[in-house]
């Protein structure tokens, strides 16, 4: 199987067509595939407790690069499933696996799946990453033995914007957040505050000179007050450019999400 760059764009009435259609098509050889097609090339893969690195062809010429990483037990069903999205979009082809830094050892205890997606040159709210991230969830929902209500999307950075935004716009698929070093404005261009269907377990360092843990605050106080489930953890003399060390923070949002949120 060849990789191409070439990237998908789409715009967003056609996105949700997109999906949609393969739930009431059926796959034919001599047209261009569709989400039917993406179902059965997922459904042959062989996914192997530990960490599996896949490229498959998604829709006709348009490839998705990303690694799964199963629990030692996959039996039974139940499990949670964290969508890791790395930070700011890059060419570099094995960005989504680079998880041993904070996603493996800080979602451990968690006992579950992780999926990491590739999202190549384009911030994860462009089309073609929204297709890209609710295509995994849907597969992963169709295929894994895991509980449709433990999913939670996290990232650190751009990875954690992408957080936010499938939170904010894609409650259905994250049922939950961890976004880490972020950069989301919560209020409402109209006056106020957004409010978020899901709840959100946001880490900050205080010693981030990129985004100010004074902005993230506001942003957060203001949406709590307006009504959503948000949870400020703040990582103390932590900066921007430590992602390694956030570690311990990130167990304590797993910890919490699981026992208080999941449970």
């Amino acid at each position: 199987m060849h990789i191409t760059k070439e990237r998908f764009t789409l715009p967003l009435f056609a996105l949700i067509f997109t999906l949609l259609i393969g739930a009431c098509t059926d796959p034919d050889p001599t047209v261009v595939r569709d989400f039917n097609d993406i179902r059965q090339t997922f459904s042959e893969l062989d996914i192997q407790p530990g960490i599996n690195d896949f490229t498959i062809e998604a829709y006709t010429d348009i490839f998705w690069s990303f690694r799964i990483i199963a629990p030692q037990n996959t039996t039974g069903t139940g499990k949670s499933c964290v969508i890791a999205l790395h930070d700011e979009p890059t060419e570099v082809m094995g960005a989504h696996q680079n998880t041993d830094c904070y996603a493996e050892p800080g979602l451990s205890d968690l006992d579950g799946y992780i999926i990491s997606p590739n999202g190549g040159s384009q911030k994860w709210d462009d089309f073609s990453n929204q297709e890209l991230v609710v295509g995994l969830i849907r597969l992963a929902r169709e295929y894994l033995p895991v509980d449709t209500n433990k999913f939670m999307v996290m990232g650190f950075g751009d990875g954690g914007n992408g957080a936010w935004y499938f939170a904010e716009n894609y409650p259905d698929f994250a049922k939950t957040a961890m976004p880490i070093a972020s950069f989301y404005p919560t209020d409402s261009e109209s006056g106020g505050y957004r409010v978020f269907e899901v709840p959100v377990y946001c880490i900050h360092g205080t010693m981030d000179d990129l985004y100010t843990i004074s902005q993230i605050r506001t942003w957060v106080n203001g949406t709590a007050i307006a009504g959503s489930n948000v949870r400020l953890e703040e990582a103390t003399d932590l900066g921007h450019d430590d992602p390694c060390n956030y570690v311990p923070f990130i167990q304590n949002g797993a910890q919490f999400i699981r026992d208080s949120i999941w449970n």
